[in-house]
């Protein structure tokens, strides 16, 4: 059968580790004869024999899911959408780190007493905590050991 040579770019690949795990993972599909992850260009070239352009794309798809959620993966020809979710998500997240922020300011200028103090502190710990405990939800085991870790 004739080799099909296929180009992917991955948006939201920011980790090297998750970008070797797509790799191992792609090239584990069946009819999938090769595949490579540039991490830097964050694309992903695939390899494939002669199987329809939308049966690799769908595989492709749902292996990345399953590997990293964070990752979509379009075809490289094709425009990124405007509704890809990632600048709603970033804009929340930096509506969070203020409130967060303004929260911790105000309980160490404020000497209102030990118990506001204390609730201002824990209240800005929950919206950052919450913000971490989100992201950790969605990542891998190893991934949290390293949040851990730091």
């Amino acid at each position: 059968m004739k080799q099909v040579k296929r180009e992917y770019v991955l948006d939201g690949l920011d980790c090297s580790n998750c970008a070797q795990k797509i790799e191992n993972g792609v090239k584990g599909i069946k009819g999938v004869d090769g595949c490579a992850v540039n991490f830097a260009a964050s694309t992903l070239t695939v390899s494939a024999d002669g199987k329809e352009e939308q049966w690799v794309t769908n595989k492709v798809e749902k292996k990345v899911k399953s590997i990293d959620p964070h990752v979509t993966v379009r075809p490289k020809h094709k425009k990124k959408s405007a509704d890809d979710g990632y600048r709603k998500r970033m804009i929340n997240m930096l509506i969070r780190m203020a409130a967060a922020v303004i929260l911790g300011a105000a309980a160490y200028l404020i000497h209102a007493g030990p118990i506001l103090e204390f609730l201002l502190f824990f209240a800005a710990y929950l919206i950052i905590g919450g913000i971490l405990s989100f992201e950790r939800s969605k990542t891998s085991a190893a991934d949290k050991c390293l949040m851990n870790i730091f």
